[in-house]
Protein backbone atom coordinates (compact mmCIF):
# COMPACT_ATOMS: atom_id res chain seq x y z
CA UNK A 1 0.00 0.00 0.00
CA UNK A 2 1.34 3.25 -0.88
CA UNK A 3 1.91 5.42 2.80
CA UNK A 4 1.75 8.71 2.65
CA UNK A 5 3.29 11.49 5.25
CA UNK A 6 3.27 14.73 5.84
CA UNK A 7 3.91 17.88 3.64
CA UNK A 8 4.17 21.83 4.73
CA UNK A 9 3.11 24.17 1.84
CA UNK A 10 4.22 27.77 3.68
CA UNK A 11 6.30 27.99 6.43
CA UNK A 12 6.59 31.30 8.95
CA UNK A 13 9.50 33.46 10.03
CA UNK A 14 10.98 33.85 6.43
CA UNK A 15 12.39 30.79 5.42
CA UNK A 16 11.91 29.15 1.93
CA UNK A 17 8.63 27.96 1.15
CA UNK A 18 8.70 24.06 0.35
CA UNK A 19 7.53 23.22 -2.85
CA UNK A 20 4.56 20.75 -3.72
CA UNK A 21 5.26 16.89 -4.64
CA UNK A 22 2.49 15.23 -6.95
CA UNK A 23 2.89 11.80 -8.14
CA UNK A 24 1.48 9.94 -11.05
CA UNK A 25 0.98 6.71 -11.43
CA UNK A 26 -0.67 4.17 -13.90
CA UNK A 27 0.17 2.05 -16.56
CA UNK A 28 2.47 2.82 -19.94
CA UNK A 29 -0.11 5.04 -22.62
CA UNK A 30 -2.82 6.04 -19.66
CA UNK A 31 -2.01 9.77 -20.00
CA UNK A 32 0.80 10.18 -16.98
CA UNK A 33 2.67 11.91 -19.65
CA UNK A 34 -0.39 14.27 -20.58
CA UNK A 35 -1.25 14.97 -17.29
CA UNK A 36 2.10 16.12 -15.97
CA UNK A 37 2.37 18.70 -19.00
CA UNK A 38 -1.17 20.57 -17.51
CA UNK A 39 1.63 21.31 -14.01
CA UNK A 40 4.84 21.59 -15.85
CA UNK A 41 3.22 23.94 -19.35
CA UNK A 42 0.91 25.98 -17.17
CA UNK A 43 1.72 25.92 -13.15
CA UNK A 44 5.22 25.40 -13.47
CA UNK A 45 6.06 22.03 -12.33
CA UNK A 46 9.62 20.52 -12.76
CA UNK A 47 9.35 17.06 -13.63
CA UNK A 48 11.53 14.69 -12.29
CA UNK A 49 11.44 10.93 -13.56
CA UNK A 50 12.57 7.40 -12.02
CA UNK A 51 13.60 6.55 -15.69
CA UNK A 52 15.82 10.00 -16.03
CA UNK A 53 19.04 7.75 -16.03
CA UNK A 54 17.98 4.97 -18.18
CA UNK A 55 16.54 7.88 -20.77
CA UNK A 56 19.95 9.23 -20.60
CA UNK A 57 22.19 6.34 -20.63
CA UNK A 58 19.99 4.69 -23.60
CA UNK A 59 20.62 8.05 -25.43
CA UNK A 60 24.02 7.85 -25.47
CA UNK A 61 24.23 4.25 -26.64
CA UNK A 62 26.12 3.95 -29.93
CA UNK A 63 26.19 0.76 -32.39
CA UNK A 64 22.98 -1.11 -31.02
CA UNK A 65 20.94 -2.75 -33.90
CA UNK A 66 17.07 -2.81 -33.11
CA UNK A 67 14.35 -4.70 -34.77
CA UNK A 68 11.81 -2.21 -36.40
CA UNK A 69 8.46 -3.92 -37.48
CA UNK A 70 6.44 -3.13 -40.64
CA UNK A 71 4.55 -0.12 -40.16
CA UNK A 72 6.15 0.88 -37.07
CA UNK A 73 8.22 4.25 -38.94
CA UNK A 74 6.28 5.11 -41.93
CA UNK A 75 8.96 7.33 -42.59
CA UNK A 76 10.21 6.70 -46.68
CA UNK A 77 13.58 8.52 -45.84
CA UNK A 78 14.20 6.04 -43.26
CA UNK A 79 13.56 2.64 -45.36
CA UNK A 80 11.99 1.21 -42.46
CA UNK A 81 8.24 1.05 -43.61
CA UNK A 82 8.14 -2.54 -44.23
CA UNK A 83 10.46 -2.87 -41.19
CA UNK A 84 13.93 -3.96 -40.80
CA UNK A 85 16.95 -3.57 -38.22
CA UNK A 86 18.26 0.25 -37.41
CA UNK A 87 21.05 1.73 -35.91
CA UNK A 88 19.53 2.55 -32.57
CA UNK A 89 21.85 6.01 -32.06
CA UNK A 90 20.67 7.26 -35.79
CA UNK A 91 16.77 6.26 -34.76
CA UNK A 92 17.44 8.78 -31.26
CA UNK A 93 19.31 11.17 -33.85
CA UNK A 94 16.57 11.67 -36.27
CA UNK A 95 13.08 10.65 -34.21
CA UNK A 96 13.80 11.09 -30.27
CA UNK A 97 13.27 7.91 -27.21
CA UNK A 98 9.87 9.15 -26.81
CA UNK A 99 8.29 8.71 -30.00
CA UNK A 100 10.96 5.81 -30.48
CA UNK A 101 9.45 3.86 -27.27
CA UNK A 102 6.08 4.00 -27.84
CA UNK A 103 6.68 2.81 -31.83
CA UNK A 104 9.28 0.48 -31.41
CA UNK A 105 9.06 -2.42 -29.00
CA UNK A 106 12.61 -3.24 -28.78
CA UNK A 107 13.40 0.36 -28.02
CA UNK A 108 11.47 -0.63 -24.62
CA UNK A 109 13.12 -3.77 -24.32
CA UNK A 110 16.63 -1.95 -24.22
CA UNK A 111 15.47 0.63 -21.64
CA UNK A 112 13.73 -2.56 -19.39
CA UNK A 113 17.36 -4.01 -19.84
CA UNK A 114 19.46 -0.52 -19.04
CA UNK A 115 17.68 -0.50 -16.26
CA UNK A 116 17.75 -4.23 -14.55
CA UNK A 117 21.50 -3.71 -15.13
CA UNK A 118 21.76 -0.42 -12.91
CA UNK A 119 19.34 -1.83 -10.18
CA UNK A 120 21.71 -5.25 -10.37
CA UNK A 121 24.88 -3.59 -10.27
CA UNK A 122 23.71 -0.23 -7.68
CA UNK A 123 20.55 -2.02 -6.03
CA UNK A 124 16.92 -2.18 -6.43
CA UNK A 125 16.04 1.23 -5.20
CA UNK A 126 18.19 2.82 -7.42
CA UNK A 127 15.95 4.63 -9.52
CA UNK A 128 13.84 6.04 -6.23
CA UNK A 129 16.87 7.15 -4.74
CA UNK A 130 18.59 8.93 -7.10
CA UNK A 131 14.71 10.86 -8.13
CA UNK A 132 14.47 11.64 -4.79
CA UNK A 133 17.95 13.45 -4.24
CA UNK A 134 16.45 15.57 -7.53
CA UNK A 135 12.90 15.80 -5.70
CA UNK A 136 14.38 16.93 -2.10
CA UNK A 137 16.54 19.23 -3.51
CA UNK A 138 13.53 21.23 -5.79
CA UNK A 139 11.18 20.87 -2.92
CA UNK A 140 13.49 22.63 -0.69
CA UNK A 141 14.23 25.78 -2.80
CA UNK A 142 10.49 26.36 -3.37
CA UNK A 143 9.66 24.37 -6.76
CA UNK A 144 6.48 22.31 -7.00
CA UNK A 145 7.37 18.39 -8.71
CA UNK A 146 5.46 16.07 -10.74
CA UNK A 147 6.93 12.51 -10.93
CA UNK A 148 5.31 11.14 -13.73
CA UNK A 149 6.52 7.84 -14.30
CA UNK A 150 6.06 5.91 -10.77
CA UNK A 151 4.86 2.52 -11.35
CA UNK A 152 4.25 0.20 -8.52
CA UNK A 153 3.90 1.12 -4.49
CA UNK A 154 7.48 0.38 -3.60
CA UNK A 155 9.04 2.88 -5.84
CA UNK A 156 6.51 5.57 -4.76
CA UNK A 157 7.26 4.46 -0.89
CA UNK A 158 10.68 4.71 -0.84
CA UNK A 159 11.10 7.86 -3.38
CA UNK A 160 8.67 9.61 -0.45
CA UNK A 161 10.76 8.01 2.42
CA UNK A 162 14.14 9.05 0.85
CA UNK A 163 13.13 12.43 0.14
CA UNK A 164 12.74 12.99 3.65
CA UNK A 165 15.82 11.69 4.21
CA UNK A 166 17.91 14.37 1.58
CA UNK A 167 16.25 17.21 3.23
CA UNK A 168 18.39 19.51 5.72
CA UNK A 169 17.32 19.05 9.42
CA UNK A 170 15.07 22.37 9.25
CA UNK A 171 13.10 21.42 6.55
CA UNK A 172 12.90 17.57 7.74
CA UNK A 173 10.82 18.65 9.94
CA UNK A 174 8.46 21.41 8.35
CA UNK A 175 8.03 18.36 5.63
CA UNK A 176 6.70 16.41 8.14
CA UNK A 177 4.31 18.29 10.00
CA UNK A 178 1.86 19.83 7.14
CA UNK A 179 -0.08 19.25 4.02
CA UNK A 180 0.23 15.14 2.61
CA UNK A 181 2.05 14.76 -0.98
CA UNK A 182 -0.79 14.01 -3.73
CA UNK A 183 -0.53 10.37 -5.54
CA UNK A 184 -2.90 10.05 -8.41
CA UNK A 185 -3.55 6.68 -10.65
CA UNK A 186 -4.65 7.30 -14.03
CA UNK A 187 -6.70 4.52 -15.92
CA UNK A 188 -7.63 4.51 -19.35
CA UNK A 189 -10.03 1.72 -20.44
CA UNK A 190 -9.73 -0.10 -23.17
CA UNK A 191 -5.97 1.47 -23.77
CA UNK A 192 -4.63 -2.37 -23.05
CA UNK A 193 -6.08 -5.79 -25.34
CA UNK A 194 -4.57 -8.63 -26.57
CA UNK A 195 -2.03 -8.06 -29.53
CA UNK A 196 -0.73 -4.39 -27.99
CA UNK A 197 2.60 -4.25 -28.62
CA UNK A 198 2.99 -2.39 -25.21
CA UNK A 199 0.97 -4.64 -23.53
CA UNK A 200 3.20 -8.03 -24.72
CA UNK A 201 6.46 -6.12 -24.36
CA UNK A 202 6.51 -4.08 -21.26
CA UNK A 203 4.07 -5.37 -19.02
CA UNK A 204 6.05 -4.72 -16.38
CA UNK A 205 4.04 -1.10 -16.86
CA UNK A 206 0.82 -2.92 -15.43
CA UNK A 207 -0.22 -1.41 -12.04
CA UNK A 208 -3.59 -2.41 -9.84
CA UNK A 209 -3.97 1.04 -9.15
CA UNK A 210 -6.87 -0.08 -6.42
CA UNK A 211 -4.61 -2.54 -5.04
CA UNK A 212 -1.77 -0.36 -4.62
CA UNK A 213 -4.70 1.63 -2.36
CA UNK A 214 -3.96 5.26 -4.47
CA UNK A 215 -6.74 7.13 -2.94
CA UNK A 216 -7.28 9.51 -6.05
CA UNK A 217 -7.44 7.51 -9.41
CA UNK A 218 -8.57 9.60 -12.80
CA UNK A 219 -10.35 7.29 -15.40
CA UNK A 220 -9.07 9.08 -18.94
CA UNK A 221 -11.69 8.32 -21.08
CA UNK A 222 -12.19 12.26 -22.35
CA UNK A 223 -10.39 14.95 -23.76
CA UNK A 224 -6.84 15.78 -23.00
CA UNK A 225 -8.58 19.33 -21.33
CA UNK A 226 -10.77 17.18 -19.40
CA UNK A 227 -7.96 15.15 -17.96
CA UNK A 228 -5.42 17.74 -17.15
CA UNK A 229 -8.56 19.95 -15.26
CA UNK A 230 -9.63 16.61 -13.31
CA UNK A 231 -5.70 16.11 -12.02
CA UNK A 232 -5.34 20.02 -10.94
CA UNK A 233 -8.67 19.79 -9.65
CA UNK A 234 -7.82 16.87 -7.45
CA UNK A 235 -4.58 19.03 -5.84
CA UNK A 236 -5.95 22.35 -5.95
CA UNK A 237 -9.81 21.39 -4.58
CA UNK A 238 -11.71 24.59 -4.55
CA UNK A 239 -9.54 26.76 -4.52
CA UNK A 240 -8.79 27.07 -8.02
CA UNK A 241 -5.45 27.07 -10.32
CA UNK A 242 -3.17 28.97 -8.87
CA UNK A 243 -0.59 31.11 -10.56
CA UNK A 244 2.56 29.60 -11.97
CA UNK A 245 5.56 30.01 -9.67
CA UNK A 246 8.82 32.06 -11.64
Amino acid sequence: MVRLPVYLMSVEGGRQVLGRLVILTGRSGSGKDTAAEALTDRLGYQRVGLADPIRKIVNGLDGVEVDVPPGALPHPSLGLVDGGTADLGFLLQVLGLEHLKRCVPAVRRVMQSVGDGLKDAIGEDVLSVVAAGRVAGLLGTGHDVVVNDARYASEINTLIDRVDEALDEEDRQVYRTGRQPVVIGIDRPGRFTEGDSLTQHHSTELVDLLGMGVEHIVTNDGTVAELQEEVISIIYGDHGEPIARS
